[in-house]
């Protein structure tokens, strides 16, 4: 979701490639590294936010380190969904000089994810599963089977003898397969994490 907005945005659009090759690779590596480190040290006592588990003594600097990571990443974070919405209001292009609607657009949006963090207090982890099921996995299971079907990429084919036979329902089985799947894991997902809250 962030790679095409950054991409319109970016000034040497050629660099994408080896910007995003290397910020996942290093992203990936990190993350690999600090999740197998904490699992081979605390087994099966690691906690879902995984800062929990470290010593009490140094977590004011742990804690300090990961406030400045969400702080510089917030942007990043935010900026499709403020594109989004930007557009879905036709406005006009930064260049316009009407910045105050694109502001308090971007204002109101960190004062609604401020609240539903607050209100989430401690069940963090919870409400994380629940847009995961909602949201998540419909992108990734439901989503690009369905665009498929919708762009007409299986057409109908002619057969050798000449009459219209279609492969439509050949080519479709595995995308109707991936989609009844994206379907069920979808209401599974979301079941599972909506009921984590009772």
């Amino acid at each position: 979701t962030m790679i095409i907005p950054i991409y319109n945005s970016m000034k040497n659009k050629e660099c994408l490639v080896s910007l995003v090759v290397t910020v996942l690779s290093t992203i990936t590596i990190v993350l690999c590294m600090v999740g197998g480190v904490n699992f081979f040290a605390y087994g099966q006592n690691t906690k879902a936010i995984i800062l929990s588990n470290l010593p009490q003594e140094g977590m004011l600097a742990v804690s300090l380190m990961f406030i400045l990571v969400a702080v510089f990443m917030f942007p990043l974070m935010i900026f499709p969904a403020a594109n989004i919405v930007e557009n879905t209001f036709l406005l006009p292009q930064r260049r316009s000089g009407k910045k105050w609607k694109k502001n308090f657009i971007r204002t109101m949006l960190v004062f609604m994810c401020l609240s539903v963090s607050i209100l989430s207090g401690k069940n963090v982890d919870k409400l994380v599963a629940v847009i995961g099921g909602l949201f998540c996995v419909p992108l990734a299971l439901v989503y690009p089977p369905l665009f498929y079907l919708k762009s007409g990429c299986a057409k109908a084919q002619e057969s050798p003898s000449g009459g219209n036979f279609s492969l439509w329902k050949l080519e479709t089985v595995p995308v109707i397969f991936t989609l009844a799947f994206g379907f069920l894991s979808t209401l599974i997902s979301s079941y599972y994490a909506l009921s984590a809250f009772r």
